[in-house]
């Protein structure tokens, strides 16, 4: 039931609202509820004539299950720009053996190869908090499934994207509030390869 009522609202979310997502960011990472945070990232697009870019993201944990995130990036070569939404719906938590598992929903509005796209997407996604040298660190696995619509020739393709990486807390003495990410992105069917990296505030 809670499956059910998980996927219902991640796809009512993006359906109705014009989700977009660029990463996965910091959807799985364990910010406490009510939380926000603030992070600037790194992006570097290695295929399709890609090119290095910036983007900025803003992660709101709304409750025990919803995290809503979204932003903005540019990017040099043929992927311009884009802006972004997405939500985030847990349905199993990480909890001692067992990974912490969730769909993210998402709609993505970028210019490309002089065109505007659109992407939906839905990404199954697990994650599991690590203790590493006495610091925790939340490696996490998406596989964003997406319907793509292209303005030049509106043509509709379907994108497959495998994402891996991990968030940590940054482990340098007293800077508590601060977080990076990596992350890097696998072109799988007509999507694109390219990493993130970047540097997030808890607030």
């Amino acid at each position: 039931m809670r499956f059910l009522q998980g996927l219902v609202l991640v796809l009512a979310l993006f359906v109705v609202s014009r989700i977009f997502a660029n990463g996965t960011g910091y959807s799985s990472h364990p910010i406490p509820e009510a939380e926000r945070m603030i992070n600037i990232e790194a992006i570097g697009i290695t295929s399709d004539n890609g090119g290095l870019g910036i983007q900025g993201r803003y992660t709101h944990r709304l409750n025990t299950d919803l995290t809503l995130d979204g932003g903005l990036g540019i990017s040099g070569g043929d992927r311009e720009s884009r802006v972004f939404v997405g939500a985030d719906y847990m349905l199993f938590p990480d909890y001692e053996m067992q990974p912490r598992f969730s769909l993210k929903g998402a709609y993505t509005l970028s210019n490309e190869f002089d065109s505007t796209t659109h992407n939906w997407s839905i990404a199954p996604t697990v994650s599991k908090g690590l203790s590493i040298w006495d610091q925790e660190i939340y490696p996490f696995l998406a596989v964003p499934v997406g319907l793509q619509l292209i303005s030049e020739g509106k043509k509709y393709e379907t994108t497959i994207t495998a994402s891996l990486g991990a968030t940590a807390p940054l482990m340098i003495e007293n800077a508590e509030k601060l977080f990076v990410n990596a992350e890097i992105n696998i072109d799988l069917k007509d999507s694109y390869t390219g990493f993130f990296t970047g540097l997030g505030y808890q607030f």
